[in-house]
């Protein structure tokens, strides 16, 4: 798996703190002006991490003019990915703890920004697994990393190449499946999101698609007001994730 560049205060500093033993070189310009990237810089020492100072253009060059390094990069191996046969060994222990499992698939969402969103709210809400699509979506992306601010590497992330296929593998394992749809005639307040759970958001723009759609035994939608007719679907999984602690709690 080839190693990817993280980037941006925030994401650089949450790694050195939850996984170093990830990193493998930083680059950084002018730290000593700046406590955050000061302290970036001793616990890049602390664990023998070769630090190069650069330059903004020499960043620039190196991720691209649009990129917000903030004067920070750093090399770091990828993030292992779980296949389609690892699921039910990482849903093995809640079950066996008698707890309720949750696993969010993405259907298409093609935006690493929105699966870095995505992904960060699985963090937060203790999402068991996110599944995606292998075809037609986006893929764990230094900037789906930066903008996940560390919860890529607390939620496993498992490719599969046929939704519909392990939708129907975890129904056999006793899970229920709801699918967020805006044209749904139930909210998603009215389901019992109780027991184990697959959450299914949709695509940005497409939504859900029909294929899967069938095979969801729920389809739900979030309540909209203030002429708004639609959330963003990174906000849109914050705010379905959170209905299902919700309840939960």
């Amino acid at each position: 798996m080839a190693d990817i560049v993280v980037y941006g205060l925030h994401a650089v500093l949450h790694l050195l703190q939850e996984s170093p033993k990830r990193a493998i070189a930083l680059s950084i310009v002018d730290s000593k002006k700046n406590e955050k990237k000061a302290a970036i810089v001793v616990l890049a020492k602390k664990h023998g991490i070769s630090i190069k100072q650069t330059t903004v253009k020499e960043l620039d060059q190196e991720l691209g003019d649009d990129c917000v390094h903030q004067g920070i990069a750093l090399t770091c191996r990828a993030l292992p990915t779980y296949r389609e046969a690892d699921l039910n060994q990482l849903l093995l222990k809640k079950r066996e703890a008698g707890q309720a499992a949750c696993v969010l698939i993405l259907d298409g969402v093609q935006d690493p920004r929105n699966l870095g969103a995505c992904l960060r709210s699985a963090a937060a809400f203790s999402v068991d697994a996110v599944v995606l699509p292998k075809d037609r979506s986006a893929s764990l992306t230094a900037t789906a990393e930066k903008v996940a601010c560390g919860g890529a590497a607390l939620v496993p992330l498992i490719t599969v190449t046929n939704v519909v296929r392990t939708l129907k593998a975890l129904q056999e394992e006793r899970f229920w499946v709801v699918g967020l749809a805006g044209e749904a005639e139930q909210t998603l307040a009215q389901i019992d999101l109780r027991g184990d759970m697959v959450l299914v958001m949709g695509s940005e723009g497409q939504g859900i698609r029909q294929s899967t759609e069938k095979q969801c035994d729920f389809l739900a939608k979030i309540p909209m007001g203030g002429g708004v007719s639609s959330l963003n679907v990174s906000a849109a999984t914050a705010v379905a994730l959170y209905e299902l602690t919700r309840q939960r709690s």
